[in-house]
């Protein structure tokens, strides 16, 4: 193990180490006031694709602009992303919440018997506990805190209500831990996919959400939770197992339960249009040549 004792720099040194690295920086103005809001050690994620292999050194020719002009693609990749993750991710909680309240009633998940012998039952309503504010009236949503403000019984309000506490990772494990193996089937077949594929998804793109969230760099990240590759889509182009960790293949995920869940999706034709903008060669993003003429889009 070493010690850490690389120096703090401002700005106008970080400039100076750019330019000595072979980085060409025409407004030195310009490109200070975006190290200074967006900081160096975020913007030198974007760095790698422009650099000479094995080394800091910059390809010869590379200028601010071309590092700056694949984080903004990134970052407008992130908003399109999110875009189909929030219809998503309320399909997917909305199909379990209207699936179990119909078999079992609106407090559901407060019935230990509902799940399987080995879920931590507790650990969920802590969950619960926590996402409603149970313990704290200042972290109560409106409804939560109608709930709270009105009845005595039961102590924590319907599914329906606490589902729109609830972080999307805490899904997967609700739904998992299900026992009744006919309604995860029902719950999953809403979404045109079996029960195993629905649980990886919603563990993968709980995670795509997440980094999303986070701001983290999306288009060429190596995902190290990847969703189950379903056997009716293995004839798309670029679904392959050396594949299965790149942002393509969430793409796939996310457009694919959009077209169960939505008539007409515009998605796609989103995605596409902003793919075509990529500075990079998108084949670094898992995507093959001419991805967009598989008819599994639709464009």
């Amino acid at each position: 193990m070493l010690v850490y004792q690389d120096l703090y720099l401002n700005s106008a040194d970080q400039i100076e180490h750019l330019k000595n690295l072979g980085l060409s920086i025409n407004d030195r103005a310009r490109a200070e006031r975006y190290l200074n809001f967006i900081s160096f050690h975020r913007l030198s994620q974007y760095f790698t694709p422009y650099q000479q292999s094995g080394k800091k050194e910059f390809l010869p020719g590379t200028s601010f602009d071309d590092v700056l002009k694949l984080y903004i693609f990134d970052r407008h990749l992130r908003q399109i992303t999110m875009d189909g993750l929030e219809r998503v991710e309320v399909a997917i909680r909305a199909c379990i919440v209207h699936t179990m309240c119909e078999a079992f009633g609106s407090h559901w998940y407060m019935d230990r018997g509902v799940f399987k012998s080995s879920y931590d039952h507790a650990r969920l309503i802590e969950d619960v506990k926590q996402a409603t504010g149970f313990y704290d009236s200042r972290k109560r949503t409106k409804s939560c805190g109608h709930y709270f403000n009105t009845y005595s019984s039961p102590d924590l309000p319907p599914m329906w209500t606490v589902s729109e506490c609830l972080s999307f990772g805490k899904w997967e494990y609700i739904y998992k831990g299900i026992a009744d193996n006919s309604l995860r089937k029902k719950i999953a077949k809403q979404l045109n996919l079996s029960q195993h594929d629905l649980a990886s998804w919603i563990k993968s793109l709980a995670y795509t959400r997440n980094c999303c969230a986070h701001y983290a760099r999306l288009w060429n990240l190596k995902f190290t939770i990847k969703p189950a590759q379903i056997r009716r889509l293995r004839s798309v182009a670029g679904v392959t197992p050396g594949n299965g960790n790149t942002y393509y293949m969430q793409a796939i995920a996310i457009h694919d339960v959009l077209k169960s869940i939505v008539r007409h999706s515009h998605w796609a034709d989103m995605l596409y249009q902003h793919i075509e903008t990529c500075p990079l060669p998108i084949q670094e993003a898992g995507f093959p040549v001419d991805w967009h003429k598989e008819s599994f889009w639709g464009l």
